[in-house]
């Protein structure tokens, strides 16, 4: 089960984040392929396996360059799970 939005045409109701900035939304919609569906972080595939080996690619650079700030993102989050793990709020 994934995360739910619902979204209205609202002047009243602007999309912004977590501090109030400012924020877009970009909505894309399709016929179902079912398809199983695996998905982490960026990447969405149809198997643990294909998962696996798309964060390889990427780690080995065959998915393009690096991108800007990824890493200390990464390890920021890193940072944060181990704080809720600690804190025993972490939910999964």
């Amino acid at each position: 089960n994934g995360d739910v939005v619902r979204l209205s045409v609202s002047a009243s109701a602007p999309v912004v984040d977590d501090e109030g900035a400012a924020g877009r939304v970009l909505l894309i919609a399709g016929q179902p392929l079912n398809e199983p569906v695996a998905r982490r972080g960026p990447f969405v595939m149809n198997t643990q396996a294909e998962l696996r080996q798309a964060f390889a690619d990427f780690r080995s650079g065959r998915l393009g360059g690096a991108i800007e700030g990824a890493e200390e993102r990464r390890v920021l989050t890193e940072a944060a799970k181990q704080k809720q793990h600690e804190s025993g709020s972490w939910n999964r």
